[in-house]
């Protein structure tokens, strides 16, 4: 730990010094004056300090009496001094046009290079709040900031690269006939791109195993006081430093390094993509244009690679920690890669079975029975590779001058992205189909102009667009009874799950949008549109079932390892018989971790879901002056409405046992296919002001301000999307309840009141 004001040439050890737990941690942890016992938790740990869901009125009552925390405003941040991101941008365009007739032609090429970087401090362990009750600093000295509030953010840059190079050409004729008008398109182009990722944290790099450097326990972190008014970021790997661990009452001199972060493979890697792509496409009109007949044919060829670092128990002792290695691409036989589950001594305790993660020891390091054995995550998935062709094709009639129906059918090809799926293997691509109808009416001298639509679309294989659970490491990384060490985890030899990876869904969807643009007269105009979309799934998280069902029994066999009981009711409780100095420290993170798991599987459905419903309306008006001094004076507001978010299902919702009340049971009104919606529907105004200045030979300048979220409507706007996007809170705000709902977890702040002006000047 670093404290840059009060030991600023120093780095202490805090290796158990007493920190604050935050309310309801545990079964006898209070919040507001409220423990959970035996019933399920409170889930109030690690909770946002502002407008949380079901949590008591009181809960910082306490802190705040007591020490000199407050609730903070939604301005408040510990971020530190130095910018987050930091990004250049280079890129060259050339592009030649030229036109022989009715024949046009292009040809372009484009390069382009970012680079960026990241200050990760603020999301890495510096949101977690504690007060320090430490009267005396870890060397004896009095403690300045006894009682004050803190964060301990870790020192983390990453450094990402993106390289484009493109080119494009394009050749299209038009071709006028008495039977109709022809024009057609071509198109054929390249595209490839190389990006990396390579994450690093300030390292103490202590001990002969060098490799140990990357672990997350030698990760220095530096400690913001709520009270500090600058945050500076010294670089501390710039010179020696004194490092004290009060343990030992030992000093020693060290030159701290940026340690690549070597416990998640996915942000050390490079990933290539190729594309070549092929489109032509044909517009026909017919009886002078009444019937316009669309038409469209692409083929794509992709070639997409990731590579990524080897396992963390793979580095050498006398690697340094300061560049990464990467695994070695897949064996021809990658797919049929098997494996036999052997004890300590060799002998096979199970069935021959798929080889997908390796099994390690505790510290990360290979089991020495599968010394001869290949895993498929020892190695990059292959790349994946292939051709695709997609069409579309549409039409529009012109029934009369305010009548025009039209249709169209379109296909959309969907590359696969970097982060892999829960084995290791690269996503596939996917099509995505889509249909609309739409009537376009023309009424009162094109003053009212309406636009009707219907749409269908479908997508097999979608990619899921958050993380998957990530409770699994969680549950793996528990150390067991009696193992205090930082970096114990697991004996039953389960291995870490990709820190990121997506799984897949059948995606489909369906909506009506109505658009309504009204000039009622010349200086005033009306627009609005309004949206019924509804989205569903089916057959979602394939992967993350099959996983959760295969390892049951070993989810249950490592939490009881780190000190959990499996009740009847599939429920984990940490076992409070087992005394305090000898209970796992992840006692607490298994049996949430457990539960986390059981709660997912229970909200992976077979059938068609309804994901979301959320209507949309848009509404504005504008008044442009026509005469006198403000002629040209435009002036606009508008607003837009968004209804309530499907984030959840309501699957693992309780009511108190009415023939128990002090006991919960299953809600029986409720399950997987009943959804849980975010809190508020809301509306955002939007008001605008425009006016310009007309000058000789046409020159001009323009002023344009925009005021957005005029009322200034503040507050959280919850996410559905998240990963783990809900929490499990007591049903009514009732804390004396055993009974539990599904609240949602996460959120964003509504922007504020902004302006917005913009200066445009034509010469």
């Amino acid at each position: 730990m670093h404290l840059p004001f009060t030991a600023p040439d120093r780095i202490f050890n805090y290796q158990n010094d007493p920190i604050t737990l935050p309310g309801g941690n545990s079964a006898t942890t209070p919040i507001a004056g409220y423990t959970f016992g035996t019933n399920a938790s409170f889930n109030t740990a690690g909770a946002n300090l502002l407008y949380e869901i079901n949590v008591p009125a009181g809960r910082f009552d306490t802190a705040e009496r007591l020490s000199a925390f407050r609730t903070p405003s939604e301005e408040f941040t510990l971020s530190p001094d130095l910018p987050i991101l930091t990004q250049r941008f280079k890129d060259l365009q050339l592009t030649y046009s030229h036109r022989w007739g009715n024949l046009h032609f292009e040809v372009a090429g484009d390069i382009n290079r970012t680079a960026a970087m990241t200050n990760g401090e603020p999301n890495r362990n510096l949101p977690n709040v504690f007060i320090d009750i430490n009267r005396v600093l870890p060397d004896g000295r009095p403690n300045p900031d006894f009682l004050v509030p803190y964060g301990d953010g870790q020192y983390m840059r990453a450094f990402r690269t993106f390289s484009e190079n493109n080119v494009r050409s394009a050749i299209a004729y038009v071709w006028p006939t008495r039977f109709g008008h022809f024009t057609v398109n071509s198109l054929a182009g390249s595209n490839n791109s190389e990006n990396t990722s390579d994450h690093r944290y300030l390292s103490v790099a202590r001990g002969t195993d060098q490799r140990f450097w990357a672990y997350s326990n030698q990760r220095i972190r530096i400690r913001r006081y709520w009270n500090n008014t600058s945050r500076p970021s010294p670089d501390l790997s710039l010179r020696p430093i004194t490092y004290y661990d009060p343990n030992t009452d030992a000093t020693e001199t060290l030159r701290p390094i940026w340690a690549i972060e070597a416990d998640r493979r996915d942000t050390q890697n490079i990933t290539r993509n190729r594309f070549r792509y092929a489109l032509a496409s044909l517009n026909a009109k017919f009886f002078s244009g009444r019937w316009v007949v669309l038409g469209a044919v692409r083929r794509d060829s992709f070639f997409f690679q990731s590579r990524q670092q080897i396992h963390q128990g793979d580095y050498a002792a006398d690697w340094p920690a300061t560049y990464r290695i990467l695994r070695p691409g897949a064996p021809a036989d990658y797919a049929r890669l098997t494996y036999t589950p052997r004890d300590a001594n060799g002998v096979a305790v199970g069935p021959e079975q798929e080889a997908a993660i390796r099994p390690r020891d505790s510290l990360g390091n290979r089991l020495p029975q599968y010394a001869n054995v290949r895993f498929k995550d020892d190695f990059n998935p292959p790349p994946v590779q292939g051709r695709q062709v997609t069409r579309s094709v549409g039409t529009v009639l012109h029934l009369a001058s305010w009548l025009n129906p039209a249709v169209n059918f379109a296909e959309t090809f969907n590359p696969p992205g970097s982060i892999v799926r829960i084995d290791g293997r690269s996503l596939e691509p996917t099509v995505a189909t889509g249909i609309d109808y739409s009537l376009r009416m023309e009424l009162f001298g094109n003053r009212l102009n309406l636009n009707f639509v219907y749409y269908a679309t479908e997508e097999v294989n979608n990619t899921i667009p958050q993380d998957g659970p990530g409770f699994f490491n969680t549950l793996y990384d528990a150390n067991v009874i009696g193992d205090t060490s930082a970096t114990g985890r697991n004996i039953r030899g389960m291995g870490r799950l990709p820190t990121q990876y997506r799984d897949t869904r059948l995606r489909s969807g369906e909506g009506y949008e109505v658009e309504i643009t009204f000039n009622p007269t010349r200086a005033l105009r009306l627009t609005g549109n309004v949206g019924f979309p509804r989205l569903f799934e089916a057959n979602a998280y394939p992967d993350v079932r099959a996983y959760i069902d295969k390892n049951a029994t070993i989810f249950r066999q490592i939490a009881n390892d780190a000190g959990v009981l499996i009740g009847a009711d599939n429920v984990a409780r940490v076992d409070e018989s087992i005394p305090i100095d000898q209970r796992s420290s992840d006692a607490n993170a298994a049996a949430t971790a457990y539960n986390n798991i059981q709660g997912f599987r229970r909200n992976i459905v077979d059938g068609r879901r309804l994901q979301q419903d959320q209507p949309v309306v848009n509404a504005f008006a504008d008044y442009t002056v026509q005469s006198g001094r403000l002629r040209g004076l435009r002036v606009g507001a508008g607003a837009r409405y968004r209804g309530k978010q499907i984030f959840w299902s309501r699957v693992e919702d309780t009511i108190p046992d009415p023939n128990n009340p002090r006991v919960a049971i299953d809600d029986p009104t409720k399950d997987a296919y009943t959804p849980a919606y975010t809190p508020d529907d809301y509306i955002i105004v939007t008001a605008t002001l425009a006016y310009t200045w007309r000058f000789a030979q046409r020159r001009e300048v323009q002023a344009n301000l925009v005021i957005n979220n005029l009322l200034n409507d503040r507050g959280p706007a919850y996410s559905s999307t998240a990963q783990s996007a809900h929490v499990m809170r007591p049903l009514n705000n009732d804390y004396a309840s055993p009974a539990r709902e599904t609240v949602p977890r996460y959120y964003a702040l509504k922007q504020p009141l902004s302006f917005t002006f913009t200066l445009t000047t034509k010469l």
